[in-house]
C-alpha cells in the first residue's frame, strides 16, 4: 500500500469521478454479500413474500445507517475510518433457531439485546487487549479471508448451478475467470485503472453473462411483481425474549467482537501507511457503532448487523481508504432500502462474477493477516495461538467432520469465525500462564556502562520475542536517558526496572541524587528540565502512549509503558 501513487487516506477527498464509481463497487459488493442472513431468516421463519421484501428492506436500510456510524470519526461512535457494514452472516444459525422458536418477533428483540451486550461490552475491550494481542488479531483478520473461502469457491467454478441441474456449466467458469483476470489487470498492469479494478470486472461480467445466457431470466421475471416505491416498515413490529436463545446469541456477539477488533485494525493498517498498532479508543468507539447498528436493525425489525470484511479488501486493492466513499456506498444503499425493484435487480450479480469479487477481495485479506503476523515474533507459545486456531478453523469447512456434536451445538460453534474466536481467546488465556517476567538491572551512565547495558536488553527483548522496532526504539530511548543524566552530572548507577506481560513492557527507570534536577510530572511540562533529558523525553512520547518522569525527593523516576 506504501508504494501506492492512487492512495486516498480516510480525510482525503477523491476527485468526484472516482467516488462515484468506488461508492459504487462498495454497495455492489455490500448488496451482494451483505443480505445472505436476511434471506435465509426470512425462509426459516415461513416469511410471505411481501414479508420477506420487506425485511430486505429494513436490512439495507440498517446496513447504510450502520456503515455510517462505523466509518465517523467520533469520540463515542465510529473508528473514523472507512469500514462498512453488512448482515452479520455468522450469526445465521442463531437467528435461524430464533425464527423456528419464537418466529420474527423473536429475533428482533434477541437482535436487540445483541446490539446493546454488543456496545457494552465492546466500550472496555482496551481493558481486555490482552487477549488481542497482535498474534491474535492478525490470525482472526487471516481467518476472516478463510470464512469467505467456500463461498467464494462455489460461486467462482458454478457448484450451487451443478447441484440444481445436474450439468455443469463451462460458460459459467469462462465467466468467472475473465472477469477475475480484467481485475487482475487492472490492479497489476495498469496503474490508473486500479481503483476501478471491481467495477470493470462487474460490468466485464454483466455483458459476457449476457452474452452467454448465463442470468437467471427466472428471478428477473418475479421482479416485476415487486413494488417500485415501498416505505421499509413492516406492519406490526413486536419484539419477544427467550432465555433459550440467550447462550447461542452471547457466543455469536462475542465472535462478532473480536471480527470487529480484527477488521477495524486492518482499516487502520490499509488506511494509515504509518500504522505502527492499534488505536483501541477508535476500536472500541467502531465497535459501539456496530453495536447501535444492531441495536437500531432489531428496534426497525431487521437482523444483527457487523463489518463488512470483503469490502476491506477492495480498499486495500484500490488503495481508496476516503471515508466520503463510505458515506457514499452506504447513502446508495440507504436509497435502495426505499426502491425493491431497484434492489432485486442490483442484487442478481450473475454468480461467476461474484465469486471472481469474492476471490479478488480474499487475496487481498489474508495478505493483510499474512503481513500482521510477520510483524510478529512467534514463539513456540504464541505458533500454537496462530496455527491450532487456523486448524481447528478450517476443519469446520470439511462436511461431517463434527457431525458427533449434537445439532444445536454444532450449528453454533461449527463457522470458521466461531471456532476461530472461541480457540483463539482459549488458546492466549492458556499460553499467557506462566508468561509475566520481571527482571531489574544496574547500570551506569557512561559510555562503556551503556555499551553493556545495551547488549543485556537486545537479550531480554529476544527472549521476550519482542519486534525489532519496538526492541530498538526501547534501547534507543533508554540510552537517550542514561546519557541526558550522564551530561547533567549524574554519576551513580542506575536501576532499571522491567515488567513483560505478553501486551505490554513497563519500564522504571530509577535515579539517585537528583537534587540539580527539577521535576517534571509530563514531557509536554518540563520547565526547568535540561535540553537532554527534554530531547529523549520528548523522542520517548513521540513512540509511546504512556512516558511519565516524577520526583520524589532527590529519586526521580521515569516510567515507560510500551504496549506489544
Amino acid at each position: 500500500m506504501k508504494n501506492q501513487k492512487n492512495f486516498y487516506g480516510p480525510a482525503e477527498r477523491p476527485p468526484l469521478i472516482l467516488t462515484i464509481f468506488s461508492s459504487i463497487q462498495h454497495m455492489l459488493l455490500v448488496l451482494s454479500l451483505g443480505l445472505a442472513l436476511p434471506v435465509t431468516v426470512a425462509r426459516a421463519a415461513n416469511l410471505t413474500p411481501t414479508e420477506s421484501g420487506v425485511l430486505l428492506s429494513i436490512s439495507l436500510l440498517s446496513i447504510g445507517i450502520t456503515g455510517i456510524l462505523q466509518t465517523l470519526p467520533s469520540r463515542f461512535f465510529g473508528n473514523g475510518r472507512m469500514d462498512l457494514s453488512g448482515s452479520d452472516s455468522a450469526a445465521l444459525s442463531a437467528c435461524a433457531f430464533a425464527a423456528q422458536l419464537g418466529g420474527m418477533p423473536l429475533v428482533f428483540g434477541m437482535t436487540l439485546i445483541s446490539g446493546i451486550f454488543k456496545g457494552i461490552v465492546g466500550s472496555f475491550t482496551y481493558r481486555f487487549r490482552k487477549l488481542f494481542p497482535a498474534e491474535v488479531t492478525g490470525t482472526m483478520i487471516f481467518i476472516l479471508g478463510l470464512s469467505i473461502i467456500p463461498t467464494a469457491i462455489k460461486f467462482f467454478l458454478g457448484v450451487p448451478n451443478f447441484d440444481k441441474t445436474g450439468t455443469y456449466s463451462v460458460p459459467h467458469l469462462i465467466v468467472a475467470i475473465i472477469t477475475f483476470l480484467v481485475m487482475l489487470g487492472c490492479t497489476g498492469f495498469f496503474e490508473k485503472t486500479k481503483p476501478y479494478a471491481v467495477l470493470f470486472g462487474i460490468i466485464v461480467g454483466y455483458i459476457l453473462s449476457a452474452c452467454l445466457g448465463i442470468f437467471d431470466k427466472a428471478a428477473f421475471a418475479e421482479l416485476s411483481n415487486s413494488p417500485f416505491f415501498q416505505l421499509p416498515i413492516p406492519k406490526k413490529i413486536s419484539l419477544a425474549f427467550d432465555w433459550r436463545a440467550v447462550i447461542p446469541f452471547a457466543i455469536v456477539t462475542i465472535a462478532a467482537i473480536v471480527d470487529n477488533i480484527g477488521d477495524f485494525t486492518a482499516a487502520q493498517k490499509i488506511s494509515d501507511p504509518k500504522y505502527k498498532r492499534p488505536d483501541w479508543k477508535c476500536i472500541e468507539s467502531g465497535i459501539r457503532a456496530s453495536g447501535l447498528g444492531s441495536a437500531i436493525a432489531g428496534i426497525l425489525g431487521g437482523v444483527i448487523q457487523s463489518t463488512a470484511t470483503a469490502n476491506l479488501g477492495i480498499a486495500k486493492a484500490t488503495g481508496i481508504t476516503s471515508r466520503i466513499v463510505g458515506y457514499g456506498a452506504c447513502g446508495i444503499l440507504i436509497a435502495l432500502a426505499f426502491f425493491p425493484k431497484l434492489t432485486g435487480a442490483l442484487m442478481l450479480i450473475p454468480e461467476p462474477v461474484l465469486g471472481a469479487i469474492l476471490l479478488y477481495s480474499v487475496t487481498y485479506i489474508m495478505a493483510g493477516g499474512f503481513s500482521s503476523l510477520m510483524e510478529v515474533e512467534l514463539d513456540d507459545r504464541k505458533v500454537f495461538v496462530v496455527f491450532v486456531s487456523i486448524i481447528l478453523s478450517v476443519s469446520t469447512m470439511i462436511p461431517g467432520l463434527w457431525k458427533f456434536l449434537p445439532p444445536n451445538v454444532a450449528q453454533v460453534i461449527c463457522s470458521p469465525l466461531v471456532m476461530g474466536t472461541v480457540v483463539l481467546i482459549t488458546m492466549t488465556l492458556l499460553t499467557r500462564i506462566g508468561t509475566k517476567r520481571k527482571v531489574c538491572l544496574q547500570s551506569g551512565t557512561g559510555a562503556s556502562a551503556i555499551l553493556v547495558l545495551n547488549e543485556k536488553l537486545k537479550e531480554i527483548c529476544k527472549e521476550w520475542a519482542v519486534t525489532k522496532d519496538l526492541s530498538h526504539s526501547l534501547i534507543f530511548g533508554i540510552d537517550a536517558v542514561a546519557e541526558g543524566l550522564y551530561v547533567n552530572g549524574i554519576r551513580d548507577e542506575i536501576r532499571i526496572n522491567m515488567v513483560y506481560d505478553q501486551m505490554q513492557i513497563k519500564i522504571q527507570i530509577l535515579t539517585h541524587n537528583a537534587e540539580n534536577l527539577e521535576e517534571s510530572n509530563t514531557v509536554s511540562d518540563k520547565k526547568g528540565v535540561p535540553d537532554e533529558l527534554e530531547l529523549a523525553l520528548i523522542m520517548l512520547k513521540n513512540r509511546f502512549d504512556h512516558v511519565r518522569w516524577i520526583r520524589k525527593g532527590q529519586q526521580l523516576s521515569l516510567n515507560i509503558d510500551a504496549d506489544l
